[in-house]
């Protein structure tokens, strides 16, 4: 399942961005498909300017931020490629996305460690739609977002499609 988070203003609109990609890194998600995905990534973010600035979390038990917005190896599509280029291919316990969208809401979006106030926020969660029965639910993982919803089903993945409205 692939779910794409999109801030208002439309990142469309001219205007910089700050990326967050999430990314299952759980067993059931399989090696084979983890490899898809890295490859999927790299083709995704060369379609943003060179000024987008990205984050990577991998996520399986824990979430582990592999870079923030002011991390020098995600401040363009270029470096970013050579980082998701370099994630190992060890896929390891349950899936929690519950834990991986709090770390994105604590650690990667916080002006701190680089979250421009001047970019449209946007997150994208790649997983196999399994997350663990211990989880918690979206609207207590992320409450005070308003957010629309629009579903595109693809063959082996899903998309969703969601703006986040402040």
């Amino acid at each position: 399942m692939l779910c794409i988070f999109l801030s208002v203003p439309s990142p469309c609109e001219e205007k910089k961005l700050d990326v967050c990609l999430i990314v299952d890194a759980s067993k059931s998600v399989r090696v084979q498909n983890f490899v898809r995905v890295k490859t999927f990534l790299i083709q995704f973010i060369h379609q943003f300017k060179p000024d987008t600035h990205f984050s990577v979390i991998t996520f399986a038990k824990n979430p582990s931020v592999l870079c923030k917005f002011d991390s020098p190896q995600c401040q363009s599509p270029d470096a970013t490629h050579s980082l998701i280029s370099r994630i190992p291919d060890k896929l390891s316990g349950g899936t929690y996305t519950d834990r991986a969208l709090v770390a994105a809401k604590q650690i990667v979006f916080a002006p701190e460690n680089g979250d421009r106030g001047d970019a449209a926020n946007i997150v994208v969660v790649i997983t196999d739609g399994r997350t663990n029965k211990a989880s918690l639910p979206f609207n207590v993982t992320v409450p005070p977002l308003r957010v629309n919803i629009n579903v595109l089903w693809l063959t082996v993945t899903s998309t969703w499609l969601i703006e986040f409205q402040p």
